[in-house]
């Protein structure tokens, strides 16, 4: 898989797997309890770094918090916006083939809407991480991780927010 002048290097592997390891550590907090935090604009995340790049026209989130404590996850997006995702209805909604039924299920018109999903139990995220420029992956208690939650199919689901009282 790595090869240096078309030969297999276990140095390069190592290095990768390194990184990887690495990489996956600082994406995730461990503690259990406090909330996760990343942060594009300071490029810091708590226990660790984190990047975002802009690519094209659709929004990317500034922000990720893992809320334990209220069971959601809350996204602030680059226009402001802040949307929050109850953790058992985001696990509903998972966009993987095998969880929409197939792959003739996987366009926009099949999005579900959170608010009227009743959730089958209850689930828990083991791990955030953060795959490339484009998505979100979450690897739920329930050990399922074949979901990439794009930044436009978050947008796309994300619940209507409050009216804020001025």
């Amino acid at each position: 898989m790595y090869l240096k002048q078309g030969k297999y290097c276990p140095l390069t592997a190592f290095l990768v797997l390194a990184l990887t390891i690495t990489l996956f550590e600082i994406l995730n907090c461990i503690d259990g309890e406090s909330p996760t935090f990343y942060n594009h604009d300071n490029n810091w995340k708590e226990e660790g770094f984190m990047t975002l790049k802009h690519n094209d026209g659709e929004h990317r989130p500034t922000g990720i918090v893992h809320d334990r404590q209220a069971h959601e996850v809350r996204i602030t997006w680059d226009d402001g916006l802040v949307s929050t995702y109850p953790l058992d209805a985001l696990r509903e909604a998972c966009p993987c083939a095998s969880c929409r039924g197939g792959h003739e299920y996987m366009g926009a018109e099949y999005d579900p809407d959170l608010l009227l999903l009743t959730p089958a139990k209850s689930y828990n995220v083991q791990h955030l991480e953060i795959a490339g420029n484009y998505a979100l992956v979450i690897t739920w208690d329930d050990g399922h991780s074949a979901g990439y939650y794009t930044w436009d199919y978050l947008r796309r689901i994300a619940p209507p927010q409050p009216p804020v009282n001025s």
